[in-house]
C-alpha cells in the first residue's frame, strides 16, 4: 500500500490522517538499513507486524521497541472512547 520513513521522533506522519478499512494489515520495518546507518549489524534484518483492524472510526497506533537483538511490538488506540 505505502512506503514511508520514520521522522526524527519515529513516527510515520503521512500516515496519520490514512483511513484503514477493517481487515488485516502487515507492516514491515527494514530494522537491517536503520542499524546500518548506525553503523551496528542486527540479529532481525527485518521486524513483520501484522494486526487486525476491528474498529475503523477509532485511532490506532503501532510501536516497535527495538535494539540489535531483540524488539517488542504494541497495537494500541489512541483515543479514550
Amino acid at each position: 500500500m505505502a512506503d514511508a520513513k520514520t521522522d526524527s521522533d519515529g513516527c510515520v506522519q503521512e500516515w496519520h490522517s490514512r483511513h484503514l478499512e477493517r481487515g488485516l494489515y502487515r507492516i514491515v520495518f527494514d530494522s537491517d538499513g536503520y542499524f546500518a546507518e548506525l553503523g551496528t549489524a542486527s540479529a532481525y534484518p527485518e521486524i513483520v507486524v501484522l494486526f487486525r483492524m476491528e474498529d475503523e472510526s477509532r485511532l490506532f497506533q503501532v510501536q516497535v521497541t527495538l535494539s540489535p537483538f531483540s524488539y517488542s511490538t504494541y497495537f494500541g488506540t489512541t483515543d479514550s472512547k
